[in-house]
């Protein structure tokens, strides 16, 4: 390793190195911390939704009593709202830039 050592940064900005690193961090976190963290909510959510699912509450449009509806299902609703937004997080592709000083790579093929 070090006889290349001085070839790690060759061609690259601190903003190339940065931003992959930082790409990198936000994975890492989003698979071992949020989606997980995401997960025990929905699950504690579904949870409780199924136990109220017959206490009956007023809705509620625009601040004004609406047709009523159960706990269970408003929390129900949350816990398939909040999976979608978990799905569609886990899909997010995070990517990083490794282009040079100028975005245009000169530097790597001198």
């Amino acid at each position: 390793l070090e006889r290349v050592l001085e070839f790690t940064h060759f061609a690259c900005t601190s903003e190339d190195i940065n931003n992959i690193s930082h790409g990198l961090m936000m994975t890492e976190a989003i698979q071992e911390h949020v989606l997980p963290a995401m997960d025990q909510v929905i699950k504690e959510i579904a949870r409780v939704a199924k136990e109220l699912a017959d206490v009956p509450m007023m809705s509620r449009t625009h601040g004004q009593p609406a047709s009523p509806t159960t706990m269970g299902k408003e929390l129900a609703n949350a816990a398939y709202r909040l999976k979608r937004q978990r799905d569609q997080l886990q899909q997010v592709p995070i990517m990083g830039k490794i282009a040079g000083a100028v975005g245009n790579y000169n530097a790597h093929l001198s």
